[in-house]
């Protein structure tokens, strides 16, 4: 709870091994973090306390091995269920060229509210402050890789700011499930960066108005394949390989479509799963009160490949 320290730095430090978090900013302003190392940590390791934090900056940081807290730290806390690498309640701030590897769940987690949390909700500036419309200050030139889940998501209550913010040329590849997981969101803008060896490589949940464009998508890459192959076939022949993935959701009259452009899709030409696609609709979509709108253009395909899939 120090308010504005701006000038302040925590840098350059190792944290290993920590039973209880790695760097917490809580109530705390104009913060830079940056060029720090956590290895084998418990619960969420890079984090806003409250949501009600802004104006910081996190800069540099790699973050290994986050695994489940020992225990909650209150009833309201989420890292002995769902622990990230990167966990942010309030995107006015700054992430710029971190790396986030190995989290038991997801490398980058926006859980944003609709109001600040804790102590800090008591602030004059917390007073009318909504962390989930807010604008992202700046996202770029971040990895997530090897998640046990997501590279990045905003679930469960998305991420609807009033206008367009641009998530910068983000790699988030060989995560178990979504390199990247859109839930709930508006008005959001994937630009640039390659999304590989995911399950899904990108998942957009009940979204409005969202975007991606010029980005690689990556079913296998011929590293990933080379080493599957080494080891005897360890894809399961069912297993789904999916770029982008869409769901439906209620038809509003302000809803606004999903746009694919400029995308650069490979590896989805390899032999060792019979079920992949590069862009899969859900079965929602057979339900008439769910919909979705998709404008697609300019895209490359590179192999032979159903480009739609409807499932």
């Amino acid at each position: 709870m120090c308010g504005n320290v701006r000038g302040a730095i925590v840098l350059k430090n190792t944290i290993r091994h920590s039973n209880q978090r790695c760097v917490v900013i809580h109530g705390t302003h104009n913060l830079t973090v940056a060029e720090n190392i956590s290895f084998d940590t418990h619960g969420h390791c890079f984090m806003l306390e409250d949501g009600g934090e802004i104006d910081n900056m996190f800069r540099r940081n790699l973050g290994v091995l986050t695994k489940f807290a020992t225990r909650p730290v209150s009833p309201e806390e989420t890292d002995h269920l769902i622990p990230s690498t990167f966990w942010i309640t309030n995107p006015k701030n700054q992430w710029v060229e971190n790396v986030a590897g190995g989290s038991i769940d997801s490398g980058f987690w926006f859980e944003l509210r609709d109001k600040v949390r804790g102590e800090s909700a008591q602030l004059p500036l917390s007073a009318h402050m909504n962390p989930r419309t807010m604008r992202l200050t700046a996202f770029r030139d971040n990895v997530a890789h090897s998640n046990g889940k997501h590279g990045l998501r905003t679930y469960p209550h998305g991420f609807r700011p009033s206008e367009m913010t641009v998530f910068a040329r983000t790699r988030s590849y060989r995560n178990k499930q979504d390199g990247i997981f859109l839930h709930n969101s508006l008005n959001l803008a994937i630009i640039g960066g390659t999304l590989a060896d995911n399950r899904i490589q990108i998942d957009f949940d009940r979204t409005s108005n969202c975007l991606i464009d010029g980005t690689s998508v990556v079913g296998m890459s011929e590293l990933r394949e080379e080493v599957l192959n080494s080891h005897g076939d360890l894809l399961q022949q069912d297993e789904i390989i999916i770029g982008i993935e869409i769901h439906g959701f209620t038809i509003h009259p302000d809803q606004r479509s999903t746009t694919i452009r400029n995308i650069e899709f490979s590896g989805f030409d390899f032999a060792t799963a019979n079920r992949r696609s590069l862009v899969r609709l859900d079965d929602d979509m057979s339900n008439l009160h769910l919909s979705t709108w998709i404008v697609m253009k300019n895209n490359r395909i590179q192999g032979h490949v159903t480009p739609v899939q409807f499932d």
